[in-house]
């Protein structure tokens, strides 16, 4: 991901990336002054050994402050970063689903899409300086720890960094059997949100059908992936760990054992010696943490690629919608697959008209529907939108209000849903939608309550009702498209709607996607779809 993208303003990470490196340094410097305070006891003058000793403790505890505001700062700036950049992130990725293709979604399993990619986004905005501030202070403190170390002893030091490396390149072999672990962990546990998701959404026809053992042996199926990859993932960072804590304690070792025969032979003060055992930790400490962020870098990776994934999608050109008051098509086609749906279709359809495209299931109706709303492309033939007698620009798209089939209400209210397609929606239109639609009493009842997720607290003549008046709310739209109105509604509440539909409509384009043939008798045209 891109800095343009988070929004990090350059200068302020490398002002953060400077703060770090001087308190990494700041960190590991004190080992000087150590040796330099210890063998300051041995001097032969007493008064030369406390000024030493005072001056050089003065330099040690200012450091430790020092480093202490400044660790706190990093702190500081990190997490305020971090809080920005997920929120960015969050805003860009929103944004940039807005402008995919359609045929993006149609191919995802909505649920698990939506559960990985919040998932991700939350890791990345959590995870995107600390790791990397993380590993800048870790080769920081390692590089100079070295330095400090190769003053006080050569020989030391030269015996400690081999097995530093060695155990490095370890346990890099081990972090790329994690890397591919977690990939396949993480492709289980959506497979497991997906079937436990789909369980309780099914959980009725599951009972109904007698379904409860099938469902329960493919709840148990991903189960045992999912278990068997935390396993394997376990297993691997304990066999890093191990392998960690034997560099850890060898290291000790060898550095007790070598500085003490140092010190025996005179190679060594007694001050270079404290020092180093009391640091020592500043060349193992900086590969434990390498290690340690490894698991976090592998997911980070994962997690990048799958939003940025996203980001490369191609965006769908903007067009700007415009008023229209006739649609022209001539010898209008659409193929899929190279099989006809729609063929050599000329359509006038006028202001205050109405069309019904009737047909059984799969036989075209919302594909027509769709063509002629300009939302998607015909494969020869060509679709006229005028307005006033003035064909409107190849670049926009006309003004409508679409009521699809499946179309989502939100975990709401009812006037929330309803004012969704219309927030400028007087108090006085409102009230008269919920007459038109039948919702005046179901309002009444559930007023301030939401319909709950996709409106599952109420029934499906409910939602129907929501989603028509949702739709007819859009008093700017110049065409207006009912995908199965009829569907849901009993045949006198149906009568009722549509009429009250017709009415309130009649100087704009009406175009009913229907099966119930019941509809003829309230249209001006009908336009019957045959196999």
């Amino acid at each position: 991901m891109s800095l343009k993208l988070l929004k990090i303003p350059f200068k302020n990470l490398i002002f953060l990336f400077i703060l770090v490196i001087s308190s990494s340094i700041i960190s590991v410097y004190p080992i000087n002054l150590i040796m330099g305070i210890i063998d300051a006891t041995k001097a032969i003058n007493k008064d030369v050994s406390i000024s030493i000793i005072m001056k050089l403790g003065f330099v040690y505890l200012l450091l430790q402050i020092i480093n202490s505001f400044l660790i706190s700062l990093i702190k500081y700036l990190a997490t305020n970063y971090q809080i920005n950049l997920e929120a960015n992130l969050q805003r860009g990725i929103f944004e940039k689903l807005t402008k995919i293709n359609l045929d993006f979604f149609s191919k995802k399993d909505t649920s698990s899409f939506s559960n990985l990619i919040i998932r991700d986004v939350d890791f990345i905005g959590k995870n995107s300086l600390e790791p990397y501030i993380e590993l800048i202070r870790a080769v920081t403190s390692f590089i100079f720890g070295v330095i400090f170390m190769w003053r006080i002893n050569p020989l030391l030091t030269s015996f400690v960094i081999p097995l530093g490396i060695s155990s490095s390149l370890i346990i890099r072999k081990v972090s790329r059997q994690s890397e591919a672990n977690i990939s396949i962990h993480r492709n289980n546990s959506d497979k497991m949100i997906k079937v436990f998701n789909e369980g309780i959404l099914g959980i009725l026809p599951i009972r109904l059908h007698n379904h409860i053992i099938d469902y329960s042996k493919i709840i148990e199926t991903s189960i045992f992936d999912l278990k068997n990859s935390l396993i394997v993932q376990r297993n691997l960072e304990i066999k890093s760990n191990f392998i960690a804590q034997l560099f850890f304690m060898s290291s000790i070792g060898i550095i007790l054992i070598i500085s003490a025969l140092l010190v025996v032979n005179n190679y060594l003060t007694l001050g270079g010696l404290t020092a180093i055992l009391m640091y020592n930790h500043m060349l193992v400490d900086p590969l434990l943490s390498v290690i340690d962020l490894n698991p976090k870098f592998i997911q980070l990776k994962v997690s990048t690629q799958r939003v940025s994934n996203i980001f490369d999608e191609p965006s769908i050109t903007q067009k700007s919608a415009t008023e229209i008051d006739e649609i022209v098509t001539e010898n209008l086609t659409y193929k899929i697959n190279n099989k006809s749906v729609i063929e050599n279709l000329n359509l006038h359809i006028n202001k205050k008209s109405s069309l019904a495209i009737i047909g059984k299931t799969g036989v075209g109706k919302s594909t027509l529907t769709n063509l002629l709303a300009g939302l998607i492309e015909p494969t020869s033939g060509s679709i006229h939108y005028y307005n006033e007698l003035k064909e409107i620009s190849s670049n926009s798209i006309p003004k409508l209000s679409y009521m699809m089939q499946n179309e989502f209400l939100f975990d709401t209210t009812i006037e929330k849903n309803i004012r969704l397609a219309n927030s400028d929606l007087t108090e006085q239109n409102y009230r008269e939608i919920l007459e038109i639609c039948e919702l005046v009493e179901l309002e009444k009842n559930i007023k301030n309550s939401s319909i709950g997720e996709a409106g599952a607290k109420i029934s499906g003549g409910e939602r129907k009702r929501i989603l028509i008046a949702r739709t007819i709310a859009d008093t700017n739209a110049s065409i207006f498209i009912f995908d199965e109105l009829s569907s849901s509604l009993d045949s006198k509440t149906f009568e009722k709607i549509i009429e009250r539909v017709e009415s309130i409509l009649e100087n704009k384009i009406r175009i009913y996607i229907e099966h119930n043939k019941l509809i003829e008798q309230y249209v001006d045209k009908v336009i019957l779809l045959k196999d």
